[in-house]
């Protein structure tokens, strides 16, 4: 063989419900579909498919998650054509690395990527776990991995294996956390072999709606691990989840995702596909632990478009804080006591003002009569207009007694046009 050596192995799970075949022990369940391109991790092997089609017996368990006690089972691994040299320095560090992984997943790490030795006799590993599983779990599946490797691929160096609970990858060339050829390949499709037979179009439309909408999620989550779910019946519901390498940048964890998405034979009743970047999935039973996500509410039955990414917001009433409450009344507050302050001396200010001016006026109770005499005598002078500013000028010398007797005294209308604008 030319190309690096593909295996494959699998479980599927499937329910019977309204337009769904039910399980036999005869039936054809599960088609893996895998490739390796010329731009795998090694960039030797040239593009070709290996198509397996497993019949497969199922228990009454087998609509139940994997009890914890069961060890993870592989279904799919690849070894590279290119060779090392036994007990050479590039094993001792590769056996260096894969002994180092399940420490750092039991340390809580649910991706690692790191390297042993310098060049040329480098490797490079990563693993990744799914979102959901524990720390315990995770660990397990990376020792499960590390040692599957070292049995199946013992003198390659470059290999991979997936598991259903995690991923692992080694190579004596660098895996970059950039979308490129060389992590797209190899990549692995595995798919129910029935497809849906009532409605088939909305249940396409409702596997790429919850996988496109899990797409925008995973952009901005730390792990790179959404889940969705929605009504696909009244007794059906579709369960997604997409996940992507926690390094790899947000726009090429979008592609990579809308690629593996594009991937998917949307009208099996379940399906994956499989890259070494990222990896989606959906399905009509529960395989992901729900108490370990974060997905959001079931997408309303039926869905014909994908709705625009849920706003994830604390429940019950929004409560604002103290400190934000007296921030914004102390100054409103104060304003409005300034305002009525300054308000009240103005007008007290005003009133005193006309008081004192028409108590000045007046100049007693006893000149009243005089004023208004001298008032309707300043009427009858041509030259005076009522309301004038000389009218106005004459009206204020007035406001003194001996002005007015001056006036009254002078009698010539001459002299006392005279003494008004004198004055």
């Amino acid at each position: 063989m030319d190309g690096g050596v593909c295996m494959a192995s699998g479980r599927a799970s499937s329910t019977a419900g309204e337009g769904l075949p039910a399980v036999t022990k005869t039936q054809p369940l599960l088609a893996v579909v895998t490739t390796v391109g010329a731009g795998d991790m090694v960039g030797g092997c040239e593009e070709f498919f290996v198509i397996f089609v497993c019949l497969l017996s199922l228990s009454s368990s087998l609509f139940t998650f994997t009890s914890a006690a069961d060890p993870p089972t592989s279904f799919y691994h690849y070894c590279s054509d290119k060779n090392f040299t036994r007990n050479s320095t590039y094993q001792s560090n590769l056996n260096l690395l894969l002994s180092s992984l399940p420490h750092y997943a039991k340390s809580g790490y649910g991706f690692y990527r790191t390297t042993k030795g310098l060049d040329p006799n480098i490797v490079y590993g990563l693993f990744q776990c799914r979102g959901d599983v524990t720390t315990t779990a995770c660990q397990d599946c990376v020792a499960s991995a590390s040692m599957e490797l070292t049995q199946r691929c013992p003198t390659q160096n470059g290999a991979l294996v997936w598991y259903d609970e995690c991923y692992l990858r080694f190579s004596n060339v660098s895996i970059n956390s950039t979308l490129s050829l060389s992590i797209r390949n190899p990549n692995v499709m595995i798919y129910n072999s029935n497809n849906v037979t009532v409605e088939p179009n909305r249940f396409q439309k409702l596997v790429l709606s919850l996988l496109k909408e899990a797409t925008t999620q995973a952009v901005n989550d730390p792990k790179k691990f959404p889940t969705r779910k929605g009504n696909f019946t009244t007794i059906q519901t579709l369960y997604g989840l997409v996940q992507c390498a926690e390094d790899l940048w947000n726009t090429d964890c979008s592609n990579c995702l809308e690629e593996a998405i594009s991937r998917l034979p949307t009208r099996a009743i379940g399906g994956r596909i499989l890259l070494p970047s990222c990896n989606c999935r959906y399905e009509l039973y529960p395989f992901y632990n729900e108490n370990l996500t974060t997905s959001p509410p079931v997408a309303p039955t039926p869905v014909l478009q994908s709705p625009p990414s849920p706003v994830t917001r604390p429940k019950g009433k929004s409560k604002i804080s103290s400190s934000v409450i007296i921030a914004i009344v102390t100054p409103i507050t104060v304003s409005a006591v300034l305002f009525l302050a300054g308000y009240c001396f103005l007008t007290r200010r005003a009133r005193k003002k006309y008081y004192s001016a028409q108590e000045e006026f007046v100049d007693g109770k006893n000149d009243e009569s005089s004023i208004a005499k001298v008032i309707e005598m300043l009427r009858g002078i041509p030259e005076i207009e009522r309301g004038s500013e000389f009218f106005m000028k004459a009206v204020r010398l007035f406001l003194k007694k001996e002005n007015i007797e001056t006036f009254v005294a002078l009698k010539d209308h001459d002299l006392q046009i005279m003494f008004l604008e004198q004055a």
